[in-house]
This record gives C-alpha cells, sequence and structure tokens, in this order.
C-alpha cells in the first residue's frame, strides 16, 4: 500500500554501453560480451551505478513447435554474476564507468594495458519497438526491437542491433508443490534473443534517422516477402 505524501525510490538508466567482445579463450565463440546500464538513483544523492549484463547462448524450447524442431540455440541477455558490482558507485557517469573497466581487467590478464586502450565501446543512443509482422502462410508472428549504437569514438557511423521477442518452454529452477510432490511445471515466458535470421544486414549510417530508415525498409521486404 502506498501512503499519500510517499515518495517511492525508484532508478533510471542514463546511460547503457555495450562493449567489445573480449576474448577469453582461443576459442572467440566463448568471447565475454558485456553491456553496462549505468543507473542513477531518485535519492537525495543522486548517485550512479552499475548494473551489468552479458550476452549468453542457451539451447532453448520453442513454444508450439513440434518436437523436430523445437530446440534452438539463442543468444539472450542475462544478468552477469561473473562480477560483484555492489560496492560500485560514484558521482558521475564516467566514473562508475571507468570503475567497472578497471574491474573487468582486473580478471582478465591485460598487463600492458593495450588490450584495454583499444577497447571499442558502443552507446545505446535508441530503442525502437517495430510494429509485429505477421505471416500468416508461415504461421509466423515477429515482433522486433531495434537498438541504434553509435561507437565512442567515432563522429558520423551509427549501426544496430536487432533482437526478437519470442516465447519458449523452460522449465524454472524452483520446485512447485502439487498435492504434497514437488515437481517442476513448464512456463513459457517472452525472451529478448538476438535475431541472426530475418535481418542479414547490418543497418547502419550516418545518423539515426538514415538508420531508422533502413531498418524500416528492411522489416517492409520482410513483410512482402514471397512465402
Amino acid at each position: 500500500m502506498v501512503c499519500a505524501g510517499m515518495i517511492m525510490n525508484y532508478t533510471e538508466i542514463a546511460k547503457i554501453i555495450e562493449l567489445e567482445p573480449i576474448p577469453t579463450s582461443e576459442d572467440r565463440n566463448l568471447d565475454l560480451r558485456c553491456r553496462i546500464e549505468i543507473l542513477k538513483g531518485n535519492s537525495k544523492d543522486g548517485r550512479f551505478f552499475p548494473l551489468v549484463w552479458r550476452m549468453e547462448a542457451f539451447r532453448l524450447n520453442l513454444h508450439n513447435h513440434s518436437a523436430k524442431e523445437n530446440v534452438e540455440d539463442k543468444w539472450i541477455i542475462i544478468n552477469n554474476e561473473c562480477f560483484s558490482w555492489e560496492h560500485i558507485h560514484g558521482d558521475s557517469i564516467e566514473e562508475v564507468f571507468a570503475k567497472v573497466i578497471k574491474e573487468i581487467w582486473q580478471v582478465f590478464s591485460d598487463p600492458t594495458g593495450e588490450a584495454q586502450n583499444n577497447m571499442k565501446y558502443f552507446e545505446v543512443i535508441k530503442v525502437i519497438d517495430l510494429e509485429p509482422i505477421v505471416i500468416e502462410e508461415k504461421n509466423q508472428y515477429l515482433k522486433f526491437r531495434v537498438e541504434i549504437v553509435k561507437e565512442t569514438n567515432t563522429r558520423n557511423r551509427y549501426e544496430t542491433r536487432i533482437y526478437r521477442i519470442e516465447y519458449f518452454d523452460l522449465h524454472p529452477s524452483f520446485p512447485i508443490l502439487d498435492d504434497g510432490k514437488r515437481k517442476y511445471e513448464w512456463s513459457s515466458p517472452a525472451l529478448i534473443v538476438e535475431d541472426r535470421t530475418h535481418f542479414p544486414i547490418n543497418p547502419c549510417g550516418k545518423t539515426v534517422a538514415e538508420v531508422i530508415q533502413k531498418v524500416l525498409q528492411a522489416s517492409e521486404r520482410l513483410r512482402e516477402q514471397p512465402n
């Protein structure tokens, strides 16, 4: 219950930064792909703190598909529990970001500092959700989210990250009581997964407006493609 005059605490995302993949072994499929959300609370001190995510591949069961085509490997964004971030905070976005990067490179070997100095960072400039695309003949209902990003060291180049909202059958990690017996029930949540199928060419351009136009043109071609 919220009483009159009560001010609820909340946080807002001040900046989202995607890191260039960090090699963790000779197998580049195991690269660490991080994204950092820098948050700002509404308390009096107004300090900033990070929330760090990573992209990870999981084998997932597609909802309402036959067993033969049910399992797919998908890249999804999950909470990064490889590091502890609770102690990191600061008075500015730049301060918090620098502390996170320092924490990451304390784990990965970079004795000369060369890898850290040459690392590319991409700031998320705009996020748009496209109107769902219905392809009845293929029984497809496609919902896309597009992030427009800009490498921090460039002036006039914007790229995109394409994600799709899709339903999967998952087993929850907690047991459910049923007539005194513990069992696991299936659930079918919507997940945001990286799309590597429907947008084979990464739309990019010199302005945000140009990139959005290319994304809309690509989605329209997808809507009108022959069955």
